[in-house]
């Protein structure tokens, strides 16, 4: 009996251990933990913040002009002329940051339980899509967090739609 609750201790322990250990390394956690900061920037409450569950939707080589476009620095004509010259540099950038290898788009799905304004815990789901060179095993150098969208905006986006 001594040897058979050893056995058991021991096996619950390996198990746990290999949960924990696919969790935290598991491929696109550093995605997952990017596009979670960036959604909190977002939520009301963003201390009350669990997520429920995360899941890789798609990733799919991409084109260079749909890493521009997808991050509106394409829009130039409405722009005044300093924001014209900082988007086109950044074009600028992007084509040169992905000249030699293909840009790929990983698309995350996060499911989560947070409060609203009211205090009442919703569940809420997101899109979060950022780019990079790496097809998989991103790590946080891979991406920057200015390339998050998150249904479909940047952070600096959707605080200007807050304003409005």
């Amino acid at each position: 009996m001594k040897y058979f609750i050893s056995a058991l201790l021991i096996v619950g322990a390996a198990a746990a251990g290999y949960f924990v250990y696919q969790e935290k390394f598991s491929p696109g956690h550093a995605l997952t933990i990017a596009c979670e900061e960036e959604l909190k920037l977002r939520l009301k409450a963003p201390a009350t913040y669990s997520r429920v569950e995360s899941r890789t939707l798609l990733v799919e080589a991409t084109t260079i002009d749909d890493v521009i476009s997808s991050l509106g620095y394409d829009d130039l004509s409405s722009r005044s002329a300093e924001v014209r010259r900082w988007n086109e540099a950044i074009i600028t950038m992007t084509r040169a940051k992905y000249s030699n290898s293909t840009p790929y788009k990983h698309q995350l799905v996060i499911t989560y339980d947070a409060a609203n304004a009211f205090g009442t815990p919703i569940r809420g789901m997101s899109l979060c899509v950022t780019f990079s060179h790496k097809r998989e095993d991103l790590s946080e150098s891979d991406f920057v967090s200015s390339s998050l969208l998150i249904d479909g905006k940047k952070y600096t986006d959707w605080l200007i739609d807050r304003i409005r």
